[in-house]
């Protein structure tokens, strides 16, 4: 295998657990790579890369646990507009930005700034993620540069030094177009999707595999070693058509 970069979301105490019990058997027979040894450019990586997205808080926590747990830093891809809102304005944003709404007995909640630093001064990546969370393929080319202006913006105003690297927000192929991507390969190094796939480290376009932690471990497992990549098939193949047409 090459680099496969698994994404993860609301990755609470309960959920935290089945993570560990997955990370756990993905080590016995691969390795678990941090960011700096996949992009360093020093060899050719292979293994699993961990990105958590959108920024919650709990995903803060659960990366603090991970470098404690296993010594693996991880990305942090964080939609700046979700964090520093009131309780009110957070939850609109959970419900009309990231389309989301929180289990029956559950609390969903955005991370703190304090928290993004914490997460960043551990050695963990922090990756933008637009300011707004909306479809970047639904955004003019003024309106997409002015969430790139203003994310790095809102990063750099918290003390944030964040990479240059980029999950376009929802991952699928109706999220993204030739234009948008364009725009985004302008500014940054690296654009994350999250159609399934392995990469290369050299890639500009990344492939991610989501991981629903409330699946069945071996569920999991399939889908984090490329069984059902076969399905996606055809979206990679578009999203290469339009990466390479840059």
């Amino acid at each position: 295998m090459a680099v496969t970069t698994l994404i993860f979301h609301q990755v609470n105490p309960c959920r935290r657990r089945k993570l560990f019990r997955l990370l756990k058997i993905l080590r016995l027979f691969y390795r678990i790579l941090s960011p700096e040894a996949v992009f360093s450019g020093h060899d050719s990586p292979r293994g699993f890369l961990l990105t958590f997205d959108d920024g919650y808080a709990d995903d803060a926590l659960t990366i603090s646990a991970v470098n404690r747990v296993f010594n693996i830093k991880c990305i942090f891809f964080i939609a700046s507009g979700f964090l520093g809102r009131s309780k009110v304005e957070e939850k609109n944003f959970l419900r009309t930005c990231l389309e989301v709404s929180a289990p029956e007995g559950v609390t969903l909640a955005a991370a703190d700034w304090a928290q993004v630093r914490k997460v960043e001064q551990a050695g963990n990546w922090i990756g933008f993620h637009t300011v707004s969370h909306r479809r970047i393929s639904h955004l003019s080319v003024s309106q997409l540069r002015t969430e790139i202006r203003e994310s790095k913006r809102d990063v750099t105003r918290e003390a944030i030094s964040a990479k240059p690297i980029f999950a376009y927000p929802f991952g699928d192929i109706e999220a993204i177009d030739q234009e948008s991507l364009a725009v985004c390969f302008d500014h940054y190094e690296k654009v994350f999707s999250g159609s399934r796939g392995a990469n290369i480290a050299t890639d500009k376009l990344f492939f991610r595999q989501h991981i629903d932690l409330d699946r069945p471990l071996i569920i999991n497992i399939l889908f984090a070693v490329g069984f059902f990549d076969f399905l996606y098939s055809r979206q990679r193949s578009l999203l290469k058509k339009i990466s390479t047409a840059q």
